[in-house]
């Protein structure tokens, strides 16, 4: 057995031959047939274990840096639009009036009298607000709720997606390299 040699196809895949398969045909990953030299020719290809040391990575296919940018972007959509709607999320209590006659009615049996005058006067000036006060902080709380589901649900799914496709083009890449 001599030492291996250094063949390249079209599209620049590296096959390792040996002398042994002078003047035969193989076949590349990429379907391309290529026929191996005769043992001349073979003998002026660079040796594999010189080409081995001085070999530099692949560049990234076209495809595999696309399949990259669109991970990097969904994992950056994914997590810019969660923090949006955190951010959008309604107030844990409910503004004006609402909020106050609703913060005091929750502590009912520790008002000060001050607080209890405030309250009494809210009351007074508002007489249907107690009606609706339960339904509107149910409904506050509702949709707070669902801003954060939605921007959990969101940085998730754009983690995932983004890091699926930025794994995949690393794998693809490293593949590629290998052969």
């Amino acid at each position: 057995m001599g030492r291996k040699k250094k063949l390249l196809c079209q599209c620049s895949q590296v096959h390792l031959i040996e002398t042994t398969l002078a003047g035969s045909t193989l076949r590349c990953d990429c379907g391309t047939e290529i026929l191996v030299p005769t043992l001349r020719e073979i003998a002026q290809l660079e040796d594999a274990d010189e080409t081995r040391s001085t070999q530099r990575r692949s560049r990234w296919t076209r495809q595999q840096g696309i399949l990259f940018a669109i991970g990097v972007t969904l994992f950056s959509l994914g997590l810019g639009v969660a923090a949006i709607l955190i951010n959008m999320r309604p107030p844990a209590q409910l503004p004006g009036i609402d909020g106050k006659i609703a913060s005091l009615d929750t502590r009912l049996a520790t008002l000060t009298p001050a607080e209890t005058l405030n309250l009494w006067g809210y009351y007074q000036g508002a007489p249907g607000a107690m009606v609706n006060l339960p339904g509107k902080i149910e409904k506050n709380n509702k949709r707070r709720q669902l801003y954060t589901t939605l921007a959990w649900s969101l940085a998730l799914a754009g983690t995932v997606a983004g890091a699926g496709c930025i794994i995949v083009s690393l794998r693809t890449r490293n593949v590629a390299v290998a052969n």
